[in-house]
């Protein structure tokens, strides 16, 4: 029997909320500690999440909430002569790095052959997203100097760069992944399903920002799932299966009259 579920995915600042109908057989007693979906209901959930820009948006999400570095790694005219030489360059820059600023160096790339600002094919560079490290020691380990960097701090939602690299590459082969990471990323959180009345909506969450929300309608017509994306002002935690919500910081403000008040808080 199909139920209406409602759970969470935490990245970072970002919490999305779906409701869907999922099976009965998915609901099991609560434990203590922090709860995650028992594995019938995980495998369903990670079918559903199959969607390879959000699952992008995710990972950079939750690993660098705090700033990082995109760093472009472009060609002058030793342009690699395959995408697999491509491929292979980017994994000779990772080992570099990784020599330089110690193993526990977390990363994203994209073996980059597409414009999609122009809708074609594009030559062939690199996108690096990294923790914010030394310029100068980057210009060492890409010595062609023929390369870009932006420097981010204190991102909000990294979905929209997550598309625009995922849109970077085109014509692989079924199957294979569009970027690469590095094994010690830290995972989104998976909440574990619950009840819900109904699913053609979310309530919002409070002190959050809603920056996406859809719908989804089976061939006859009947919603028959929902979603919403919020961004929260700092970093989303869960502790013993509950999601914590960072507590609105209070700001003074200059008033019309010149007086002090306080934003998000009580008189003074």
């Amino acid at each position: 029997m199909k139920v209406k579920m409602e759970y969470m995915i935490i990245s970072g600042k970002v919490i999305e909320t779906r409701r869907c109908y999922m099976s009965e057989r998915t609901k099991h007693k609560k434990v203590r500690g922090q709860r995650k979906a028992n594995s019938t209901s995980f495998n369903k959930i990670m079918l559903n999440e199959r969607e390879g820009k959000r699952r992008l948006s995710r990972i950079m999400n939750t690993n660098f909430s705090d700033g990082f570095l995109h760093v472009v790694l472009k060609y002058q005219d030793d342009l690699p002569e395959t995408y697999e030489d491509l491929e292979k360059n980017g994994s000779k820059f990772l080992r570099k790095a990784r020599k330089v600023f110690g193993e526990e160096f977390k990363y994203v790339m994209v073996n980059a052959n597409w414009s999609p600002k122009k809708g074609r094919p594009a030559r062939y560079h690199h996108h690096v997203i990294m923790p914010i490290v030394s310029v100068d020691k980057l210009t060492e380990l890409w010595p062609t100097g023929a390369f870009y960097v932006d420097r981010v701090t204190n991102p909000s939602d990294l979905t929209q760069l997550a598309s625009y690299l995922y849109d970077n590459v085109s014509g692989l082969d079924q199957g294979k992944k569009r970027y690469s990471t590095s094994k010690n990323m830290d995972k989104p959180i998976f909440t574990e399903p619950k009840p819900v009345d109904e699913i053609e909506s979310i309530e919002p969450i409070p002190e959050t920002t809603i920056v996406d929300a859809e719908q989804t309608v089976d061939e006859d017509g009947f919603v028959c799932g929902s979603y919403m994306r919020a961004i929260c002002h700092d970093r989303i935690k869960v502790r013993g299966g509950m999601v914590i919500m960072p507590k609105k910081t209070k700001k003074k403000v200059k008033t019309a009259a010149g007086y002090e008040a306080f934003e998000g808080g009580d008189e003074p």
